[in-house]
């Protein structure tokens, strides 16, 4: 490894001996020798001064900030050459500098060279050329000093969001972005190793591309040609709740934290990655979030690098942090300065170092001393960490790896409700969990020990499918895909007839020691549906009973004498004295066209607020069936209305005048062509005051900037709070050849116009867009964005609590 001592030892013999053994030979203000520091530590060994060459090129270090250069002259101490440095984002400057007297080329901090119009300090974006001009007595010598830009790299890099909201209530609607980086020349059949990138405070509450651009920390990987997969997500707190950065004093992650880890996970999920090699590195406030991460979650990580980090602690948050790396045997690379004037060295190393060593903790440190030329602080010591190859390399090479064949560790990701909490212990062989009821599918990633080769046995066995066993080599995936017909106890039935009846399944991995067990349950919705005729029998109190609604009730159908059918629930002790909020759900195209109880066993929509024992509550959920409508959906061109949402809109109103309804929390919910729909009703009638909120998932499947306009004025106009959700690429609305996503043109349209509206007139909208990244695990496609939805109780309780 480079070390500064050999460093300036190398410099001292240099000094000592070149410097002064060509003296009687040469004319007096000579040049004999140049020696060379960076502060990235980098160019130290790799530059040599030959008198004979007066014209040099030099590649700079991405993170390096200035360049220490110390001539030695013939002649004595009072012998000067005459050194002229100008470049790119410096003051040209002119300067004497005698035998052995450093002077410093200052690079240009920001890097906006091919960037003025640019704000604040972005960092070091682009390339940087300066000059250095030495004449001296023998000859005049030239040096080209190149320092390459990251934009170079951070191109390679994918910018995602994440929703807070799904790991924390608090958070709802608001998001995190991140970074991501994977080998151009990507093979899944290959198994990559994950780094997660923590950085610090310099790029908080800035754009999101400081992440990569304010210092080459994510982007060395890419310099370096490493074969893995980068995680850089950003921490900004300024406009959420929860407290900034990574992680507290006591080594607890915060929301950002947490969304990092979740972040991780989906990435873990999403790509062939090698299990046994995940690591975290980190810098000032992202080294204390690195030990957040060892402390919080040892297992996962094979290395970790921690720079300029940890502060502020007690003896409890360091013997936690200790033991975890202990414990779990993890490779820690630490880095500190002596003089560090963010992070006190008495404060970090002293506290921490003394309690690692009791504890008999194996790691590495690098120790940077006030004589090392670190710009424009000493805090940034984190650079010649990251110019270190070798320090890279020592990284990636950490394997977590115990035991040939065996399960070191499982992971469990379900299409709704994300990671499971198993609580894997090699110890217990039997496990169960339960599932959302509208989960189609269970991700398992089995950490196994040993070689490339080393592999479990793993058998499916459940309702609907069929039993398969296979072999699983280290760090596959395997997926339990959960039947979706869910006709397990009705067999007579016809058709997808979706999710009704419950559900068990049975996953065994047998490892080279003991087999493991793992029972799930999906719990079907049939238990909320009461109808002789089509033989439900709901076991509870609390079910829908199938009804019909005449469509001359439709204010300009007077004449029509047709039925429409639709689901009600009544809470089982209804009672007309007391008052209720009502909720009306609009279903999607899946259910158009087919049975009546489609609506409500196709999905859990109609049923959610039962499943999760909501308060006492009326619910109708209608249906559109073209076979016996005219104008068929629940929506037509611009918005305009349909017989179906029109039929929907009366019986919402009859329903509101035959009960005991509490008028100021009616309730819209809707998905896909429902979720139009539910725009459409609010389009045309929410001046009416009737609705009280909407939460409405994968919408707009169609429309127009026309259709948008006016929703946005719609709810502009009426303040009506209302809460979209949709998958970033909804495989409904997003076309892979050509990119577009007609979903995401209408929610960006919808977005400018109630912008553009604010601005002009004051009409603020309490309008909420949410969109689920691309990355979430989800089935049978990433249309289904209500099964996320749904199952998140956040989503459900912020509707309930609106109130007119």
């Amino acid at each position: 490894m480079k070390r500064t001592l050999s460093i300036l030892v190398t410099l001292a013999l240099m000094l000592g001996v070149c410097g002064f053994a060509a003296a009687d030979q040469k004319p007096a203000g000579s040049l004999t020798n140049l020696l060379l520091e960076d502060s990235a530590h980098w160019m130290n060994d790799g530059f040599a001064f030959d008198e004979a060459t007066t014209e040099y090129n030099l590649t700079a270090w991405l993170e390096t900030y200035g360049i220490r250069f110390t001539p030695v002259i013939t002649g004595g101490a009072e012998q000067t050459v005459t050194v002229t440095m100008s470049g790119t984002g410096i003051e040209a400057q002119t300067i004497a500098v005698g035998n052995n007297e450093s002077f410093v080329l200052n690079l240009t901090q920001a890097r906006q060279s091919s960037n003025p119009e640019g704000t604040g300090e972005r960092g070091i974006e682009d390339d940087c050329v300066y000059e250095v001009i030495i004449e001296a007595a023998n000859a005049t010598y030239t040096l080209n000093v190149t320092r390459p830009g990251l934009d170079q790299y951070v191109e390679k890099f994918t910018r995602a969001t994440f929703d807070l909201g799904t790991i924390d209530e608090a958070e709802a609607g608001k998001s995190m972005t991140y970074w991501l980086y994977v080998p151009e020349d990507y093979d899944a059949s290959k198994e990559y190793p994950v780094v997660l990138y923590l950085h610090g405070v310099g790029q908080m509450r800035n754009e999101a591309t400081d992440v990569l651009l304010r210092n080459a920390s994510a982007t060395t990987f890419v310099y370096y040609g490493k074969e893995c997969i980068v995680l850089a997500p950003q921490a900004n707190y300024t406009d959420l709740t929860g407290s900034g950065g990574w992680a507290d004093s006591n080594f607890d992650l915060t929301v950002f934290g947490n969304g990092a880890y979740a972040i991780l996970q989906d990435v873990l999920a999403d790509y062939s990655t090698d299990a046994s090699r995940v690591y975290v590195v980190g810098l000032s406030m992202g080294g204390q979030g690195t030990c957040g991460m060892l402390a919080s979650h040892p297992e996962q990580w094979a290395g970790a690098i921690v720079n300029a980090a940890p502060y502020a602690m007690d003896e409890n948050s360091v013997l936690r942090l200790g033991n975890a790396i202990k414990e779990h045997n993890i490779p820690v690379w630490f880095s500190f300065c002596e003089d560090d004037e963010s992070v006190s060295f008495e404060q970090s190393h002293d506290v921490l170092i003394p309690v690692l060593d009791e504890l008999g903790v194996n790691y590495a440190i690098s120790i940077y001393t006030p004589d090392d030329y670190l710009a424009p602080m000493r805090h940034f010591c984190w650079a010649p960490v990251w110019a270190d190859e070798d320090i890279l390399d020592w990284l990636l090479a950490q394997n977590n790896d115990e035991g040939a064949g065996t399960l070191n560790g499982l992971m469990v990701t379900d299409s709704a409700l994300g990671e499971v909490e198993l609580g894997f212990d090699p110890g217990i062989t039997d496990y169960g969990f339960d599932v959302w009821e509208e989960t189609y599918g269970v991700l398992f990633r089995p950490v196994i020990g040993g070689a490339d080769d080393s592999s479990v046995t793993v058998t499916l066995s459940g309702s609907g499918i069929e039993d398969e066993s296979f072999t699983l080599t280290k760090n596959e995936t395997f997926e339990l895909a959960l039947d979706q017909n869910r006709i397990c106890s009705n067999a007579e039935a016809s058709g997808t007839r979706g999710i009704e009846d419950d559900c068990d399944y049975v996953v065994t991995i047998t490892d080279a020691e003991k087999t493991y067990t793992v029972n799930i349950h999906r719990p079907g919705v049939s238990r909320y549906i009461s109808d002789p005729e089509w033989g439900y029998d709901a076991p509870g109190e609390e079910y829908f009973t199938k009804q019909t609604f005449a469509l001359n009730l439709i204010e300009g159908n007077e004449d029509d004498a047709r039925q429409m059918y639709y689901w009600l629930h009544l809470p089982s002790d209804y009672d007309a004295s007391k008052s209720y909020p009502i909720v009306m759900y609009l279903h999607g195209g899946g259910q158009t066209r087919n049975r009546a109880d489609d609506i409500m066993v196709r999905n859990t929509i109609a049923s959610a607020f039962l499943a999760k024992d909501k308060e006492d509550m009326i619910i109708i959920a209608p249906q559109a069936n073209d076979t016996e409508l005219a104008g068929g959906g629940w929506s037509g061109d611009e918005m305009q209305l349909t017989d179906f949402s029109k039929g929907a809109y009366a019986l919402l109103n009859k329903t509101i005048a035959d009960y005991s309804v509490d008028e100021n929390r009616v309730y819209l919910i809707g998905l896909s062509a429902g979720s139009v729909g539910s725009s459409v009703l609010i389009t045309n009638y929410a001046h009416e005051g009737v609705f009280t909120a909407a939460l409405l998932s994968a919408d707009p499947v169609y429309g127009s900037y026309v259709g948008a306009a006016r929703l946005a004025r719609a709810l502009a106009d009426t303040d009506l709070p209302v809460w979209y959700t949709q998958h970033e690429r909804d495989a409904t609305c997003w076309n892979q050849e050509t990119g577009y996503n007609h979903g995401y043109t209408v929610f960006s349209n919808l977005r400018a116009l109630l912008e553009d509206i604010e601005q002009i007139e004051g009409n603020a909208s309490k309008c909420r867009i949410t969109s689920f990244p691309y990355s979430m695990y989800a089935r049978p496609t990433s249309h289904f964005t209500w099964a996320n939805m749904y199952s998140d109780d956040m989503y459900l309780d912020w509707l309930l609590a609106q109130s007119k």
